[in-house]
């Protein structure tokens, strides 16, 4: 069982599998802003134009548009809580777990309460006790990534479901909470860099280039395992 609370564990093991990673990741915000433009900030009613007022605020900040970094997540922390609401809503934010994450990686920019206290450390990354190693969740990413890819440009439906429970210690209690770790990638975007490998439209030889994965946030929404 991998302890993510350890200096040297599994965290250290992934960070440092990274160039063996096959394609370009990138964090981004700009799949989450184009959902307030085209579908929130486009309604007469209240909701597009308190949409249409954050978006004006996103305007002036240029740098949040494109590839992103968490210095400039934390410099304009205002204003990525409020687009984090089209996400999670104010009210699940005071009592519900879930947390953003950077693509393919096990650190967080964005997290309710309840999440930092319980399954972060101070830098964001995630804390807790889980029944896998550094080999085995490297597998896991890589398996997810080319699912992603099998999804998204051929249409393949398919996929794993990692079983990940995090057991953290309460603080108050001192007793095992567990959780499982639900992701959603509604916000994790593949671009195709050139024309896909062995695609159906595809004519002739040639070469194609690597899918690169462009996402805003990868979405952990644990829950208290029963």
């Amino acid at each position: 069982m991998s302890d993510f609370k350890a200096a040297y564990g599994a965290q250290t093991g992934i960070r440092a599998g990274l160039d063996e990673f096959p394609f370009r990741v990138e964090f981004s915000l700009e799949p989450l802003i184009r959902y307030w433009e085209t579908d929130l900030a486009v309604d007469d009613c209240l909701l597009g134009s308190a949409a249409r007022v954050v978006l004006d605020r996103v305007a002036k900040v240029p740098a949040l548009r494109g590839q992103a970094t968490l210095d400039i997540v934390r410099e304009n922390q205002d204003l990525i809580d409020a687009l984090m609401i089209a996400v999670f809503s104010p009210a699940f934010q005071e009592e519900g777990y879930a947390a953003a994450l950077l693509p393919f990686r096990l650190q967080t920019f964005f997290a309710t309460d309840n999440f930092e206290r319980f399954l972060t450390n101070h830098e964001g990354f995630l804390k807790g006790r889980i029944n896998a190693d550094a080999s085995l969740l490297a597998k896991v990413r890589l398996i997810h990534a080319y699912s992603l890819i099998l999804q998204r440009v051929y249409g393949v439906e398919g996929g794993i479901e990692f079983p990940w429970i995090s057991i953290v210690d309460d603080p108050e209690t001192g007793l095992e909470r567990h959780f499982k770790l639900l992701l959603e990638t509604r916000f994790l975007h593949v671009d195709v860099l050139g024309e896909a490998p062995y695609s159906p439209t595809r004519r002739g030889g040639g070469s194609a280039r690597s899918p690169s994965i462009r996402p805003p946030s990868w979405r952990s929404c644990p829950r208290r395992s029963s």
